[in-house]
């Protein structure tokens, strides 16, 4: 799953929890358009916070 910075396309702990275990790699696009790799996240004030 690639996630940008795009506020209208905000993706929710759900859809990543959703994601099949051998499909879970996840990668932001910044504004330049580079990917860069997610290491995990957590939940923090009913927020998903990437790390």
């Amino acid at each position: 799953m690639i996630l940008g910075t795009d506020v209208d396309r905000q993706v929710t702990l759900s859809d990543v929890i959703a994601l099949e275990d051998n499909n879970l790699n996840l990668v932001v696009r910044d504004e330049a358009q580079q990917l860069h790799p997610v290491f995990g996240y957590r939940v923090v004030a009913e927020q998903l916070v990437l790390g």
